[in-house]
């Protein structure tokens, strides 16, 4: 259970995920995936927000329940950011001291009121990627195009 999680197996898990280089969104280098990632910013993803609360998500219940300041919908689908340690597959080596000063226990790398407190540089492919709109795919081809250099 999560909740068990100390950040000494943090620092273990992070460190298993170390590469060289990146695998996803297109690219073969560090220096590429960081250009795209942060190019990411001009996508609409088509969240959906209302009072702060994610439409989508606002009848899930909070991952720690019984929590006061997790009140439902409000991480939307940062709502198991710290189970799935971000959802990183892989992180750049000389990197696991920045994720693991950013890293809570409780809620990964979500803050209440800011969101995911990430650079988008160090964020994950799925981060970077998911939505849950109507606009899916057509977010999916603008990404593919940032990476090809298309965009």
């Amino acid at each position: 259970m999560i909740n068990d999680l100390t950040y000494t197996e943090v620092w273990s898990r992070l460190k298993n995920r170390i590469i060289s280089k990146p695998d996803t969104l297109g690219c073969t280098s560090w220096k590429k995936y960081t250009k795209v990632a942060e190019a990411t910013k001009d996508i609409d993803f088509g969240c959906d927000f209302e009072h702060g609360l994610c439409k989508k998500q606002r009848n899930v219940p909070p991952y720690y329940s019984g929590d006061d300041e997790f009140k439902y919908g409000t991480m939307g689908c940062c709502v198991r950011c710290n189970s799935s340690l971000g959802y990183l597959d892989h992180i750049q080596p000389g990197t696991i001291m920045k994720y693991l000063r950013m890293f809570n226990l409780k809620t990964g790398f979500w803050r209440h009121g800011e969101g995911c407190i990430l650079p988008r540089s160090m964020r994950s492919y799925t981060c970077l990627t998911y939505s849950c709109s109507d606009k899916s795919s057509d977010i999916y081809v603008q990404i593919s195009n940032l990476a090809k250099g298309t965009a």
